[in-house]
C-alpha cells in the first residue's frame, strides 16, 4: 500500500509540474517547477505564475484524495485565513482543501511548495507563502 501511495503522490507531483510548466511556457517564459533535494527532504517549488496556473486548473485537488490526504500536513503563510483549530483527540488541524490553499496563495501573489520527508509522521507537506 505504501508503494502504491508513493506512486500516486509522485504522479501528482508530475501533474503539478507539467501543468505549471505548460501554462508558463504558453506565455513565452520557459520555466519549470524547482526541485531541491536537501538529503532529508525533497522540495518541489512553483513560481508565482505557476502558482496562479495551479489555482486556475484545480490540479492540487489530487492531494485531497482519501488515499493521499492522511499523509499530508500543511504549513501556511502567517496571514492565511485558514487558522489552526484545536480538536480534542486530534490536536491542531486546519480545515482547508489543497485547492483552497493554492488559490489563496495565488490571490496574494504568493508561491506554493510541496515537500517529501520520509522520516516524518506526515511525509508530505504543502507550503504556502506570500
Amino acid at each position: 500500500m505504501k508503494n502504491r501511495l508513493f506512486a500516486i503522490v509522485l504522479a501528482a507531483f508530475a501533474a503539478l509540474g507539467l501543468v505549471a510548466t505548460g501554462a508558463v511556457a504558453t506565455t513565452g517564459q520557459a520555466s519549470a517547477a524547482t526541485v531541491r533535494d536537501t538529503g532529508s527532504q525533497v522540495f518541489v517549488g512553483f513560481t508565482k505564475a505557476e502558482t496562479k496556473q495551479l489555482a486556475r486548473t484545480g490540479v492540487a485537488g489530487v492531494i485531497d484524495h482519501p488515499a493521499i490526504s492522511p499523509n499530508f500536513s500543511v504549513s501556511v503563510d502567517s496571514e492565511s485565513r485558514f487558522k489552526r483549530v484545536y480538536v480534542p483527540g486530534r490536536g491542531y488541524v486546519r480545515y482547508a482543501t489543497a485547492n483552497g490553499l493554492v488559490r489563496e496563495a495565488a490571490a496574494h501573489n504568493g508561491n506554493v511548495w510541496i515537500s517529501y520527508n520520509k522520516g516524518r509522521r506526515y511525509p508530505f507537506t504543502l507550503w504556502t507563502r506570500w
